[in-house]
């Protein structure tokens, strides 16, 4: 098969153990670094989101209809479109789901209605990602390693 192809492929190159172990050693060395880098990221992104979020509620009272705008024409436009489109509630609905959760999209909207407030719902971490996949590498690259050690046996 296959699978045992590639376990004799790297048998013989003659892998040993303790290579295996330094190669694994080395990994957690540079998954532990990048994932100390992009914590500094997503800290750095979270700070710009928090200030972003600022800025959007600074003087926000829950209704569109009530926001400021740095050029009239453009508020009188939106607030006339809106009005005709009779959705002032949706889209008022829509800017408090997404000063809650981060982001507004018709899926999370839904999930809203069904289980309530859903706080920084559309927040993620890169470095959460790095090192989940760093695991999930590690756990099947340590896989390999045993059944190549088993195979050369």
């Amino acid at each position: 098969s296959y699978t045992h192809y590639l376990l004799w492929e790297v048998s013989h190159f003659g892998l040993s153990g303790n290579m295996w172990r330094a190669a694994t050693g080395l990994f957690w060395v540079l998954a532990v670094c990048l994932v100390s880098v992009v914590a500094h990221m997503d800290r750095a992104w979270a700070l710009l989101a928090s200030e972003q979020t600022r800025q959007l509620r600074n003087g926000y009272t829950g209704m569109l209809r009530d926001a400021q705008s740095s050029h009239a024409h453009d508020k009188e436009k939106i607030l006339e479109e809106l009005a005709n489109s009779s959705s002032e509630e949706a889209v008022d609905a829509g800017v408090q789901v997404l000063l809650e959760s981060g982001v507004s999209t018709p899926t999370m909207r839904a999930a809203i209605r069904y289980a309530g407030r859903l706080d920084q719902a559309g927040q993620w971490r890169l470095s959460t990602v790095i090192a989940v996949c760093s695991v999930w590498f590690l756990l099947n690259y340590n896989f390999i390693a045993q059944r190549t050690e088993e195979h050369a046996n």
